[in-house]
C-alpha cells in the first residue's frame, strides 16, 4: 500500500482537487498543532456509513440526524464497510447528505473536541443530495461525531484513506543535503535530533503485540510472531506482558484487539504494582471483548491513576479461552 508523506499544516492544500474540507486534522491523537509528519494511506474507497434506511443503511444507524443533534460514530476497527488501524490519527472522506427536510449545516469532527464553529456540508429543503470532501481527526479512542443544525438529515461517509504517525520525528532522521563549508554533516545531523526530538506532551501508542505474553498456567496454545496472534486454546488461560512508558507519561487509553466468538470472550486489564514489594496489582484499566462473532476493537477511556511512576510495575494481562484469537494490545499515552 502506498504512502505519502506531508507536513500536517498543508495536507489540506495538497489534497484538493475541489472543494476541500478539513476539521480537527491532527497527525497524532490529541497533539494539534505540534508539526510533526505524518503519513496519508490511500485505500480503495469503502463505506464507514449510511443512516438512511434498509436496503441502503450501512453501519449500526439507520435513522437520520435530528435537529441539533450531535452522533458519534467509531472509525477504529472495523466500521460498516471499513477497515480502519488503530494507528490512524485522522481519515479523509467523502460525506454526502441526504434527504434534508430544512436548509441546515452538518459539521464533522473528532469525538473528544469541542465543536467548531465550521461547516462541511450545507443543504437546502428538499434539495439533491451534498457531497464534500471532508477530512477529519480522530478522537483518543478514534472517532468521529456528526453535528446536524436543523431539521433531520441522512449522511453517508465513505472513507479513501486515512493518516498515521510517519517514523520521521519520532525515531529517525531524513537523509539531507549539506554544505559543509559552513556546517559540519554531524554538526547538522545534531541540529536536526534536536529539532525532530521535542516531542513534550505529544501522545504515542505502545503496541504489546502477541509475542511478549507469557502464560500464567500450563495449557495448549498457539503464539504466531509472523502474522501475530495467539490462538488454539484448548480451554481457558491468562498471560502476561511487561509495559515500560516513560515516567510522568499520563495513559489516555488501552485497546483491546481480538477475534470474538459467541461463545465466550477476551478480558484484557492493565495492571500496576509496587515495584519489588509483591503486593497485589490493582487495575488501571479494564476491556472485554462483546462474545459476538468477528472482529473486535475496543478501548478503554477511564483510567485509574493514569500518571505513570517508575517506583512501580506495570503490566498488561490477557484472559481467554477456546476458539478466540488475541492480536494485540495498545496502550495511548501522553509524553510528559
Amino acid at each position: 500500500m502506498g504512502r505519502f508523506r506531508f507536513v500536517d499544516v498543508g495536507v489540506a492544500a495538497l489534497l484538493a482537487a475541489g472543494v476541500v474540507s478539513a476539521v480537527g486534522l491532527v497527525p497524532q491523537a490529541g497533539a494539534a498543532g505540534s508539526g510533526a509528519l505524518s503519513s496519508f494511506v490511500p485505500i480503495t474507497p469503502c463505506r464507514l456509513l449510511d443512516t438512511r434506511p434498509a436496503p441502503d443503511t450501512v453501519g449500526e444507524r439507520a435513522i437520520p440526524l435530528a435537529t441539533t443533534e450531535s452522533a458519534t460514530f467509531a472509525v477504529w476497527g472495523t466500521n460498516g464497510n471499513c477497515t480502519v488501524p488503530t494507528t490512524a490519527t485522522g481519515i479523509v472522506t467523502n460525506a454526502t447528505a441526504v434527504n434534508p427536510s430544512s436548509a441546515s449545516y452538518v459539521t464533522i469532527y473528532p469525538a473528544d473536541a469541542t465543536r467548531p464553529t465550521a461547516s462541511n456540508l450545507n443543504t437546502v429543503e428538499g434539495g439533491a443530495p451534498s457531497p464534500n470532501q471532508v477530512t477529519v481527526g480522530l478522537s483518543v479512542a478514534g472517532a468521529i461525531t456528526a453535528y446536524n443544525n436543523a431539521g433531520t438529515v441522512d449522511l453517508v461517509i465513505d472513507i479513501v484513506g486515512y493518516f498515521e504517525p510517519t517514523a520521521i520525528g519520532l525515531t529517525t532522521l531524513p537523509p539531507h543535503d549539506h554544505d559543509d563549508r559552513y556546517y559540519t554533516e554531524a554538526e547538522v545531523d545534531a541540529k536536526l535530533a534536536t529539532k525532530v526530538t521535542s516531542t513534550s506532551g505529544a501522545t504515542r501508542t505502545l503496541v504489546v503485540g502477541s509475542d511478549a505474553y507469557i502464560p500464567e498456567a500450563e495449557g495448549t496454545y498457539t503464539s504466531d510472531s509472523t502474522d501475530g496472534f495467539i490462538a488454539g486454546l484448548t480451554g481457558a488461560l491468562c498471560f502476561h506482558a511487561p509495559v515500560e512508558l516513560p515516567n510522568g507519561a499520563t495513559v489516555l487509553s488501552v485497546r483491546l484487539n481480538a477475534f470474538d466468538n459467541v461463545a465466550t470472550n477476551v478480558l484484557l486489564t492493565m495492571l500496576t504494582d509496587v515495584a519489588g514489594y509483591g503486593t497485589t496489582p490493582t487495575a488501571m484499566a479494564s476491556v472485554q471483548s462483546s462474545g459476538t462473532l468477528g472482529s473486535f476493537s475496543a478501548a478503554d477511556l477511564s483510567i485509574a491513576t493514569p500518571v505513570i511512576d517508575t517506583d512501580r510495575t506495570y503490566t498488561i494481562q490477557v484472559c481467554m479461552s477456546t476458539g478466540l484469537v488475541f492480536y494485540d494490545a495498545r496502550v495511548i499515552y501522553r509524553l510528559p
